[in-house]
């Protein structure tokens, strides 16, 4: 399931619905991977930085539109290539991250913002933070 790319950074997203044990999953997918000998770095978007977490905040307790919350994850994304690259290095086989453009897409769809405008707008992310795999688990919350 996991092919290393000689001198290369392998990038795993992991997505599902809230509540479905993503996170849970990819802890476990992790600590089985470093107990294998890969050198792994776990993520999340959006992120917890400071700066991270201050748009979090404004996320989960403001009553905004969905544009907002579509430019508050770019801006997010933005700073997770700046704050993770730092911790990538030539050491880092695998980046796990917890949630991913595919989010926006789905919860941020909708009033103005069409998938493709979503896409459209994460044109340079893309090409930053393209995935080599990703994982979508499908279970009920319960």
């Amino acid at each position: 399931m996991f092919e290393l790319i000689k001198g290369g950074v392998m990038l795993y997203y992991f997505e599902a619905v809230d509540g479905v044990g993503k996170t849970t999953v990819m802890n476990l997918v992790g600590e089985k991977l470093k107990e294998l000998g890969f050198n792994v770095v776990m993520t999340e978007q959006p992120s917890k930085t400071q700066f991270d977490g201050k748009i979090r905040d404004i996320l989960l307790n403001e009553n905004i539109s969905k544009k907002t919350q579509l430019h508050l994850f770019m801006a997010d994304r933005y700073n997770f290539n700046d704050v993770y690259k730092e911790q990538i290095n030539s050491n880092t086989d695998i980046v796990l991250c917890d949630r991913s453009l595919m989010s926006s897409m789905v919860y941020q769809s909708g009033d103005s913002n069409s998938m493709q405008d979503i896409l459209n707008s994460h044109e340079d992310l893309l090409q930053l933070n393209k995935p080599d795999k990703m994982f979508y688990l499908d279970a009920d919350i319960d």
